[in-house]
């Protein structure tokens, strides 16, 4: 092994990253001559110990990432191997390197596209293990130091600015005990929204296995208590306005279970998230009258079981409504009048106190007394008609959804 010979290596493993390679197995072994893993790492150490490389860590990465992308089921082999010639601290400061973003030469680069999803909980949700196979080699070299110093691998996965790791190790079969301090620098994390999600994610997982296992049983009851209270412990020091991002995000994503978790939604109308969950309403998360339902329903059905000021309870109306006039003035959110849209509608109608519910009609009133769906409109106005046409059949749905209620 020499640097020749470990920079044609090199080019290889990060072309393929860029433009897969249906021959990269082929090239591989071509390069290193099919010596066996062992005969690779030993003269991998050798080298090292003769100060052949520059760079070391980056040498012992490269190597590794060439095994492992030549056979993805040999990380046990070379593991041990690492580990039998000491080159396991090599291999970390080597994936240091590489993924911290620094290095100008040495370095990943992904066009992710979580940065579109305002709620960073349902890009977790919709695109798990993104890019897997892409950096499989990756992913699976860098599993190498969860046994090795599980210590050492969370501060990978907070040091990778790609967050290929983060996003790759949050799903699927769980490695190692997460420690509470990686949690918690993943849920302060004042620049990245992905991350902090990522984090909530991480600390919501153990009661959410225990929840869909079923807790019928007295053992599983208990379980699920101890999850809970150790999931408080760490959620009562998170900033008001992470806890409203978090709850927010959490409850539309999962706006149609058919229960939902009582401990959450008890979090989410406490009266000092007040302010930061009116910001969050008043955001682009809240897209659609399922989610608005959601939103209201929580607010409605737990707030009346806590002693909480008129005021608290106005502010998250008052918020609730001007996204609904948001919806009925620009012609979004609800695009087709269905039963399933009505069923909604009446549900959230019913729920809102009475002097919203005149508001609510009066908006509605006023808007569709602008729509340009006259006889004349239709003439000379085409295009504005039709679509103010298929706005007034929404709205008067919503007015009929009223009448039939006011009349009961």
């Amino acid at each position: 092994m020499d640097r020749e010979l470990l920079q044609k290596v090199s080019n290889v493993l990060l072309n393929n990253w860029e433009e897969k390679s249906q021959d990269i197995k082929k090239t591989l072994n071509g390069l290193l001559k099919r010596k066996s893993n062992r005969n690779i790492i030993l003269n991998l150490s050798e080298a090292i110990k003769s100060d052949m490389f520059t760079d070391k860590n980056k040498a012992v990465l490269i190597v590794t990432l060439a095994l492992i992308r030549r056979d993805l089921d040999c990380k046990e082999e070379v593991e041990n191997l690492l580990r039998k010639y000491n080159l396991i601290n090599l291999l970390y400061g080597g994936l240091i390197k590489l993924l911290d973003g620094r290095s100008a030469t040495f370095k990943i680069e992904v066009g992710w596209s979580y940065n579109s999803f305002e709620n960073k909980y349902e890009f977790l949700e919709r695109f798990p293990v993104p890019e897997h196979w892409r950096f499989i080699d990756l992913i699976i070299t860098s599993s190498i130091l969860i046994k090795e110093d599980t210590k050492k691998f969370e501060i990978l996965l907070i040091k990778d600015s790609t967050n290929i790791l983060l996003l790759n190790f949050l799903h699927g079969k769980r490695d190692w005990v997460i420690s509470e301090g990686f949690i918690k620098k993943l849920l302060l994390d004042e620049t990245c929204g992905l991350r902090r999600n990522i984090g909530f994610h991480m600390l919501l997982q153990p009661v959410e296995r225990i929840i869909a296992s079923g807790v019928k049983e007295r053992t599983s009851k208990i379980n699920l208590n101890k999850e809970i209270a150790n999931f408080n412990v760490i959620f009562k020091d998170i900033p008001f306005k992470y806890k409203a991002e978090f709850l927010m995000n959490y409850f539309l994503v999962n706006k149609r279970q058919h229960e939902i978790p009582t401990f959450l939604a008890k979090e989410m109308v406490k009266s000092e998230l007040v302010d930061s969950l009116v910001t969050e309403i008043a955001s682009n998360k809240i897209r659609t009258l399922d989610d608005i339902y959601i939103v209201l329903f929580i607010i409605k059905s737990v707030r009346n079981r806590v002693n909480e000021d008129k005021s608290s309870k106005n502010k998250l109306y008052n918020s609730i409504l001007k996204k609904m006039q948001g919806f009925i003035e620009e012609g979004k959110g609800i695009y087709t009048w269905d039963n399933h849209s009505e069923s909604l509608f009446r549900i959230i109608y019913i729920i809102l106190p009475k002097n919203y519910k005149k508001r609510l009609e009066n908006i509605i009133l006023k808007v569709k007394s602008t729509l340009m769906i006259s006889k004349l409109d239709q003439l000379v106005r085409v295009d504005l008609y039709i679509h103010d046409q298929n706005r007034a059949v929404v709205l008067n749905g919503m007015l009929d959804v009223i009448i039939q209620e006011k009349s009961k």
